[in-house]
């Protein structure tokens, strides 16, 4: 069932110069003005004026270009300075001082971005409030830490410009990557909400505005959730495992399912290693699939799940296997145990294979019992018009040891049998080859 997420409940506030046409960004080329921005000569670096007149001038009467500039600008060359947030050691955030250090806490990045963008009259103003950042921990009291961005109302819609996390990011050992991230840039409020919260509730522009304890509950979503089309399908970001085994289902546009292969990671509290979690396909629900993730936990406590995107290569078709790009992670939960994890299994391997997109709905664990009768089964979807699914099922990687799978209802491939002790692996016949879509044992 799909419950529905609390910020979609609201209506986007807007003003009388609304013509009904939401700005639409997801084609844009800026490459023109990005590229003029980082080629910003130093001399037009000396006082925000100048620096201002060069962004926009060549942008005149396109304010969504000119903010653009101004954002590439700053992308390459402020970074964020992690030394202010030591006690005492803050420096001065002002508009003036952080173009002449080159580095800003987000106070100071907006202070920037405002003052540039007041030179050429584009109407920006600055926000304050929690965010969803450094530090944030999925279901704490605490729901984000203080930050500050921008806002600019075009054509009679309000969006958001956070030009600190457009600039860079720090990965998980505190590495700062300057690089600038376009997600950032004129965001609608339906979407800014899950990660930022105004002090004033006016300027999540919003009709009602949503709560602190609505917000602490929202799905963890990041950019990738949208521009890849994996959604969350109900409204919170706490799930609870029973007996040490947990379910969360999302949604995936099939487009986007063509050109990603979908995983899952639990990060436990007290493991040294990422867990994997399954991805298995559920249903079609028209333009969306729906899957079910699944695993164990180790132990009693809580830990993290990351839905992960793996891009595919060559995957215009869905064929293709991993390795187009780093993962991204769209969306994450918090899974709370109650067991001991004392039921805790390893899962099935499961990899990308050319062609078409398939979940190992049975066995789920790496492990089951010899001896007994054993249902392997397999559903392909995202099937390339080109594509031929030719599953089989190996003992010991032997390909001569190996039994087809037959395909018993739309797009599920399943055999049934007997299982002797050894290392078992589900194959896609490609030739004279094979390659595989999971792997497990019998013992």
């Amino acid at each position: 069932m799909w419950w529905p997420i609390s910020s979609t409940k609201s209506k986007v506030v807007t003003t009388e110069q609304f013509d009904g046409e939401h700005l639409d960004l997801s084609y844009a080329d800026f490459s023109v003005m990005d590229d003029h921005a980082r080629a910003c000569p130093p001399e037009e670096e000396e006082s925000i004026a100048r620096l201002s007149w060069y962004l926009t001038s060549p942008f005149l009467g396109d304010q969504v270009a000119q903010l653009r500039s101004i954002f590439a600008w700053m992308a390459a060359n402020i970074s964020y300075d992690h030394a202010s947030l030591v006690p005492g050691q803050r420096k001065d955030q002002s508009p003036e001082s952080v173009l002449r250090n080159k580095v800003a806490v987000c106070a100071g990045f907006a202070n920037l971005y405002d003052n540039i963008a007041r030179y050429a009259n584009l109407g920006v103003r600055q926000a304050s409030g929690l965010a969803r950042g450094a530090g944030y921990e999925i279901g704490a009291d605490k729901v984000g830490g203080e930050h500050a961005w921008n806002v600019v109302n075009i054509n009679g819609e309000e969006l958001f410009i956070d030009s600190t996390w457009g600039a860079g990011h720090s990965d998980e050992n505190g590495v700062y990557h300057q690089v600038m991230d376009p997600w950032w840039f004129l965001l609608s409020p339906k979407r800014m909400i899950y990660t930022h919260f105004p002090d004033n509730p006016r300027e999540q522009f919003l009709d009602p505005p949503i709560s602190k304890d609505a917000f602490r509950r929202l799905p963890c979503r990041r950019g990738h959730s949208w521009i890849m089309g994996i959604r969350p399908m109900i409204g919170t970001n706490v799930m609870k495992a029973n007996d040490d085994y947990f379910e969360v289902q999302i949604r995936v546009k099939k487009e986007g399912a063509k050109k990603t292969f979908l995983a899952g990671k639990l990060v436990w509290e007290g493991s040294p290693e990422m867990l994997p979690a399954a991805c298995h396909w559920t249903r079609d629900n028209g333009k969306y699939f729906v899957m079910t993730m699944k695993g164990f936990c180790p132990g009693p406590g809580s830990g993290r799940l990351l839905v992960l995107a793996l891009p595919l290569v060559d995957a215009n078709d869905g064929s293709g296997g991993c390795g187009g790009g780093e993962s991204k992670n769209p969306l994450t939960y918090k899974i709370v145990n109650n067991g001991s994890g004392a039921n805790f299994q390893p899962l099935v391997a499961e990899y990308p294979v050319p062609g078409f997109s398939t979940s190992v709905l049975e066995p789920l664990t790496a492990q089951v019992q010899r001896g007994v009768r054993q249902k392997v089964r397999v559903q392909v979807y995202n099937v390339a018009h080109d594509a031929r699914p030719a599953l089989v099922l190996m003992k010991d990687m032997d390909y001569r040891n190996s039994e087809t799978m037959r395909e018993v209802e739309p797009g599920v491939f399943e055999v049934e049998k007997v299982l002797v002790a050894g290392e078992y692996s589900i194959g896609q016949r490609l030739g004279m080859q094979y390659q595989f879509v999971g792997r497990f044992s019998a013992v």
